[in-house]
């Protein structure tokens, strides 16, 4: 039975270990990725103040992206 156990556990590690080799498109987007990805749509798509920076509108919604989806 223990050797089951440290099997298993072996298993484990190495698959922990192993996880920066996985692509970065089979991850799952991070609170931080999926907020930029939605500034920028909402800032392309519905289009910004007159005079303001696309970047300048960028920032503020994704900060409030991350304002409203705290964990």
């Amino acid at each position: 039975m223990s050797k089951k156990v440290l099997a298993v556990l072996a298993a484990g590690l190495m698959l922990s270990a192993c996880t920066h080799i996985i692509p970065k498109e089979w991850q799952a987007p991070t609170v931080e990725e999926r907020g930029l990805q939605w500034a920028k749509r909402l800032c392309t798509q519905f289009g910004h103040t007159p005079g303001q920076v696309l970047t300048q509108c960028i920032e503020d919604r994704y900060d409030q992206y991350l304002l409203d989806h705290q964990r």
